[in-house]
């Protein structure tokens, strides 16, 4: 992989963890952050591209830090709803305090 398609791949990991927030940030009218996040990933499983996911359920903690509470808690719902394969690449990254 060349330093120009890991710029490219930074460059849309950080794109996706911009939009997840914002999206955490657009549902915060719910009751509680249970609600929210489980607004966050219907919408996520609906509207963005399998790849998408997988990119956000298998990036590093470093990049989870940058995570509102609700998109972390977004991301868990994520791995726990996701096909075998996924959820296994992504459970040994599973957000701290995420149920």
């Amino acid at each position: 992989m060349s330093s120009s398609d890991r710029a490219t791949g930074s460059q849309q990991l950080n794109h996706l963890i911009r939009m997840l927030n914002q999206i955490s940030a657009n549902h915060q009218h719910h009751d509680d952050i249970q609600q929210a996040a489980s607004a966050v990933a219907n919408h996520v499983r609906k509207f963005w591209a399998r790849t998408m996911k997988e990119r956000l359920i298998n990036c590093s903690e470093e990049d989870r830090a940058r995570l509102s509470p609700t998109a972390l808690r977004s991301i868990a719902l994520l791995i726990e709803s996701a096909p075998p394969a996924t959820a296994a690449e992504g459970r040994g990254k599973r957000p701290p305090g995420a149920a």
